[in-house]
């Protein structure tokens, strides 16, 4: 069993909204705008000040705040009643979180008898704006709970034919491929602390959040109890989101895993996750990270205990609006463990993609690839394992809108399993039909 946690990722949607509405009031300013000196209306002219004005626009959308802060203060200096260039500046410091001087300099331009009255209204929207956006980046706590019940139906509850094996290296003519239908329980609460530091790195500043997660799972088996499966676990850690540019997070989590009436595995883990955006977030590259000491509490995994690391890079990419998403993915991981027998290492990869067809409703698949080898030889056979892992998985999801149901979402999804090994008895294949109705509340 390796990882079976989601990672945190701060979502900002609601901030690139703003900042479309932003930039649509700005330009309607600009072009509004009255009292804009000669030396930007002569087409052609090397004016210093207009070849220092559009150098300021360059660095800005290159995401060189800081310096085209800079180049707009010099441009102020020398023409104070340049109101193109102070809301440039206004829009500048937006994007640096400081909404204070965003709203100074564009107060100044509202203040001024000269500027048109419908220039004014864009203003005025524009400074609501911004104090909308201070206000949400007042410290604060947000908790968000999260539950679901479920059912789902396992043709081979067992990972039969090879659950066990007896001394001579046959299979137990008392294991064979077992299916069962299971209930599902899930609960989680997300707790999110926004500070109000904006560290600035490089030329633009980041959002600092802290982020916590508290997650249990629940497979409860309506025959096969001896393989009911509980999962708790806790994560937390910092996190940095630059709009429009990147976001990173380090979470620290601790994993607890029950299976059947027995303690599994408590696991203590380190996954640090870094994306970048292209294309004005069309575009996403991701790198994942995991390093854990995992620790093994029964005795028939005597010697299992040790560490697990895994490196992921991943490239997804968004169309239509949205509304069509494709991601692919490739890792590497390396098992070592006290026993040679069970230290593994290998190599995955996957592709996956996801539609919003119609209003609320998504449809999604993903195949997943991996190739591992053992570095021991396993006893009685005296070979060491090779396997090749297969996963293919198809959902539907719906999330409801009408009175008494809205928010909640119903998800259906179908996976299959086949799994290749050069020692037979390791190889099984197995089949999950899993419905569920949720709600993040």
């Amino acid at each position: 069993m390796k990882r079976m946690s989601k990672r945190n990722s701060p979502s900002t949607p609601r901030k690139k909204i703003h900042r479309a509405v932003l930039s649509l009031g700005l330009a309607f300013c600009l072009v509004s705008t009255a009292n804009i000196p000669a030396v930007f209306a002569a087409a052609g002219d090397k004016d210093p000040l207009q070849e220092k004005f559009l150098e300021a626009m360059k660095k800005r959308e290159a995401g060189q705040y800081y310096e085209a802060v800079t180049l707009f203060q010099n441009i102020l200096t020398d023409q104070p009643k340049l109101h193109r260039a102070r809301l440039e500046l206004a829009a500048t410091y937006y994007r640096t979180f400081n909404y204070q001087e965003a709203k100074r300099q564009a107060q100044i331009v509202l203040d001024d008898p000269q500027t048109p009255e419908n220039v004014r209204i864009t203003i005025a929207a524009f400074l609501a704006q911004i104090e909308k956006e201070a206000q949400g980046m007042v410290a604060g706590h947000t908790w968000k709970p999260n539950a679901g019940v479920g059912w789902m139906y396992d043709t081979n509850v067992n990972v039969g034919p090879a659950s066990n094996i007896t001394i001579i290296g046959t299979l137990d003519p008392s294991v064979t491929r077992t299916g069962d239908s299971a209930f599902i329980a899930e609960a989680g609460l997300t707790h999110r602390y926004q500070t109000e530091k904006t560290p600035q790195i490089s030329q633009k500043n980041a959002q600092f959040l802290w982020q916590t997660n508290a997650n249990l799972y629940h497979r409860d088996y309506f025959d096969e109890h001896a393989f009911d499966l509980q999962i708790f676990s806790i994560a937390t850690g910092p996190a940095l989101v630059v709009l429009g540019d990147w976001r990173g997070n380090l979470n620290l989590q601790e994993e607890f895993i029950r299976y059947g009436s027995e303690e599994l595995a408590y696991f203590t883990s380190l996954m640090p996750s870094m994306t970048k955006h292209f294309l004005n977030g069309k575009v996403e590259f991701t790198v994942d990270a995991i390093l854990a000491h995992q620790d093994y509490q029964r005795d028939l995994d005597a010697g299992r205990d040790g560490t697990y690391g895994s490196l992921q890079l991943s490239l997804g990419r968004v169309f239509f609006d949205g509304k069509f998403a494709l991601q692919a993915g490739v890792r590497y991981f390396d098992e070592n463990a006290e026993a040679i027998r069970w230290a593994n290492s290998g190599t995955g990869g996957f592709l996956g993609s996801a539609w919003r067809f119609y209003d609320r409703s998504n449809v999604y698949g993903r195949i997943y690839h991996e190739d591992v080898e053992y570095d021991g030889a396993e006893p009685v056979f005296d070979v060491k394992r090779d396997e090749r892992t297969s996963r293919y998985t198809i959902g539907l999801e719906h999330t409801f809108n009408s009175r008494g149901l809205d928010q909640w979402k119903i998800s259906g999804e179908y996976m299959r399993q086949d799994t290749y090994s050069n020692i037979s008895v390791y190889e099984y294949d197995r089949e999950q039909v899993t419905v569920m109705f949720s709600r993040s509340f």
